[in-house]
């Protein structure tokens, strides 16, 4: 494949850096976007068995892979006003969009994308790490913390995937005491401490439902954290 190797030239390149200062992206050129397509599919087919790009998620996949290679043409939505605007490579991703429309199959496939060439991200104090990510659903966090009473794997993972963001129960018991996990874990990702935050979620970041379970700080930390972008569609699944 195509472009995942760091050329000479981009070495020491720094992108972004203002909006993560803790974070550095190196370009990872050149690549052909037609092939990577090409890949991001078959790892679709792989996964699945059956994986489309189209109208509905093209524009997503496209700015994915973009951000896998630390290309600065990259761009997002603005989560408030829904108009494209340049996106942040040393930002997050945030994926909203109904059941169905295939949200966590696209982090899931970009994950195993950027594991291809071991494509790395230069983190302050962290020294460099993949850029690649384990995801986790939210009830399973929950359910984690639970049983152990721990956070601490997901709010100091350097680059993490939080899948269905929103359908976890608002509180979780460990010994007596009640947890805002989610809430809990996005606020301490969210200080600005060099780490990527990967979400899919049914609700967009402001969305009143999102309003209501995290409050407007964690709202506002969302904001700073991810590139946002929405899928819409048919349910896939069917």
């Amino acid at each position: 494949m195509e472009g995942l190797n760091l050329s000479a030239q981009s070495i020491g390149e720094i992108l972004n850096k203002k909006a993560a200062p803790d974070i550095l992206r190196l370009i990872y050129m050149p690549y052909k976007m037609d092939i990577s397509l090409q890949v991001f599919k078959r790892l679709g087919e792989n996964l699945f068995g059956k994986y489309d790009i189209d109208h509905n998620n093209e524009f997503v996949i496209k700015n994915l892979i973009r951000w896998a290679h630390g290309d600065n043409e990259m761009q997002s939505m603005n989560p408030e006003t829904r108009k494209i605007e340049s996106g942040v490579l040393t930002k997050g991703i945030y994926i909203a969009g109904p059941t169905g429309t295939g949200k966590s199959a696209i982090l899931d496939i970009l994950s195993r994308y950027l594991g291809i060439d071991d494509v790395r991200v230069l983190i302050f104090g962290k020294n460099n790490k993949m850029l690649s990510f384990p995801c986790y659903t939210a009830n399973r966090i929950c359910a984690f913390y639970k049983e152990n009473g721990e956070l601490y794997p997901f709010t100091e993972s350097c680059v993490i995937c939080f899948q269905d963001l929103g359908t976890e129960q608002r509180e979780t018991l460990f010994m007596g005491t009640r947890t805002k996990v989610m809430q809990t874990i996005l606020q301490e990702r969210g200080d600005g401490r060099g780490l990527i935050t990967l979400i899919s979620s049914n609700n967009g970041i402001c969305d009143n439902d999102t309003l209501e379970l995290y409050g407007d700080r964690i709202v506002s930390r969302l904001k700073k954290m991810c590139n946002y972008f929405e899928l819409k569609g048919n349910d896939r699944r069917k």
